[in-house]
């Protein structure tokens, strides 16, 4: 399988914010403010995260 690789620094990134709601629903995990939480995650500029994609396939690991 051929999956491509992103570097997000940018949390709003539709990219990441699909793998992370994705994610958070398979642990049945109800957030109520998304906005919120992904503009706090924002705030740490050190915060990076990949995201493999393939097809609508996503992989998301949080370095």
């Amino acid at each position: 399988m051929n999956y491509e690789d992103f570097v997000i620094t940018d949390f709003l990134d539709i990219r990441f914010q699909k793998a992370f709601k994705k994610y958070f629903k398979e642990l049945g995990i109800e957030v109520k403010d998304w906005d919120r939480l992904f503009n706090e995650i924002n705030e740490d500029k050190n915060t990076r995260a990949i995201v493999r994609m393939k097809n609508d396939d996503i992989v998301v690991k949080i370095i």
